[in-house]
């Protein structure tokens, strides 16, 4: 390849970015950005999360205790009746 054959290539390539991978989307700063992106997004959905997650957990410890509540009147019931 001739001198006078690669300058084109070359100029071509400078302006045109021609043969580049300028417009790739999934370098290392995209893929930072894009993690970034995710985190913000994780992070609103905790936001909105955490109250529900707080009501679901109240609900069964509630649940437990009534669980615990029947159970013993059932031993109380049975305890009854045998003895």
């Amino acid at each position: 390849m001739s001198a006078v054959t690669s300058a084109p290539d070359v100029r071509l390539y400078l302006v045109f970015g021609v043969g580049s991978q300028a417009e790739r989307a999934h370098g290392p700063a995209m893929e930072a950005a894009l993690e970034r992106d995710q985190a913000v997004l994780a992070a609103r959905w905790v936001e909105r999360l955490a109250p529900l997650a707080r009501k679901l957990d109240g609900a069964l410890v509630r649940l437990g205790a009534a669980v615990t509540e029947e159970d013993l009147l059932r031993k109380r019931l049975f305890a009854n009746a045998v003895g």
